[in-house]
């Protein structure tokens, strides 16, 4: 059979042994030693997980918890940074985007006033030639063949 620290974890809780036993106090020991296991273990698997996502090559487990804190102030001091230069880069292009955006609204009135010109032109040439058409056909011109 197993030893008595595998029997107390495995002995059915039916027959949990009466407070203040011996067999109780070793139960409770035993149980509080896999806690306390289960923690240090969880705790050396965070600090490893650390030491892998780190550019460092430490294992004293203090130091890499400390380096850890640096990177992590170094991440936010860096993300604090890049949040205020994109910030003041969206101002400018959204500041560039509004000039755009006016002198493109200037330049539509413009061709507007260009196009509404143009026509006016057309118009008057055409009357202008409708008129020297008239005059051509009311004044006509005599031949000087006529000898």
């Amino acid at each position: 059979m197993g030893t008595l620290k595998t029997r107390l974890l495995l002995k059915p809780r039916s027959k949990a042994p009466k407070p203040g036993s011996e067999e109780y106090k070793a139960l409770r020991k035993a149980n509080h030693k896999e806690v306390e296991r289960k923690r240090r273990e969880s705790i050396n698997n965070a600090i490893k997980e650390l030491q892998d996502l780190l550019p460092t090559h430490d294992t004293n487990k203090s130091q890499i918890i400390k380096r850890a804190a640096e990177f992590i102030k170094r991440l936010k001091e860096n993300e604090a940074s890049n949040i205020e230069k994109w910030t003041l880069e969206k101002l400018i292009t959204d500041q560039a985007v509004n000039e755009l955006a006016n002198s493109n609204e200037k330049l539509k009135v413009e061709l507007e006033k260009a196009y509404r010109e143009i026509e006016h032109w057309k118009k008057a040439f055409f009357e202008q030639q409708r008129e020297i058409d008239t005059l051509k056909k009311s004044t006509k011109i005599p031949s000087s063949s006529s000898t």
